[in-house]
């Protein structure tokens, strides 16, 4: 119930900001998006009865997935799924035409695509998918609290798409896992993770 709640608010505040945000392209559309995120951690998180302020909300892992191990499965079940959802829709007349707004929104237009209802639907699968990412995060660390969503967390999101490749699914988990896998792999050798944090504080 968590996770469809998850899916439905992030599909709303998603439609809400992209009406916003239609004249808006490129870089400050990125900018909008992550300030949106800022504003929200800073209020809409620290409403009480939703997050318990500072304190958290409780978000147990579902029934027979409380392993890490199982967990992960359940997560790299979501993933196929999204990659699914995604290869049919691109497929389809409403993907083709959020494909089209993409590439150019005057030709789109003169081809009769509604320039402003695809990108409003584009936002809201967007905002769908990260709702789902959400609440998979939340059950993983097992609680929902402000300063797990903060800016530097954001900024990681986006470089994992732009290193892995905009538009590419396999670049994408591919870009992910290199972020994700990072630290530990830093951690294997103390040489290395010495040079690192050299760099890093530098």
């Amino acid at each position: 119930i968590g996770m469809l709640i998850a899916i439905a608010v992030g599909t709303v505040s998603a439609a809400l900001l992209g009406l916003v945000a239609l004249r808006i392209r490129g870089l400050y559309l990125a900018l909008i998006t992550l300030t949106y995120g800022f504003v929200a951690v800073n209020s809409i998180f620290e409403i009480p009865a939703l997050t318990r302020g500072g304190a958290g909300m409780p978000a147990p892992r579902p029934e027979g997935f409380t392993t890490d191990h199982r967990f992960a499965v359940l997560c790299l079940m979501f993933l196929a799924l999204a990659i699914f959802v995604d290869w049919r829709l691109v497929r389809s007349k409403a993907g083709r035409a959020i494909i089209a707004v993409k590439q150019s929104e005057a030709v789109a237009a003169s081809y009769g695509v509604n320039v402003t209802a695809y990108k409003v639907l584009g936002f809201m699968i967007s905002g769908a998918l990260a709702g789902l990412a959400g609440s998979l995060f939340a059950h993983r660390v097992e609680t929902v609290v402000a300063a797990d969503f903060n800016f530097r967390e954001a900024l990681i999101w986006v470089l994992m798409v732009v290193v892995g490749g905009l538009g590419s699914r396999v670049g994408v988990v591919i870009g992910s896992m290199f972020f994700a896998l990072f630290p530990y792999l830093v951690s294997l050798s103390e040489s290395f993770q010495g040079f690192v944090v050299d760099k890093l504080q530098r």
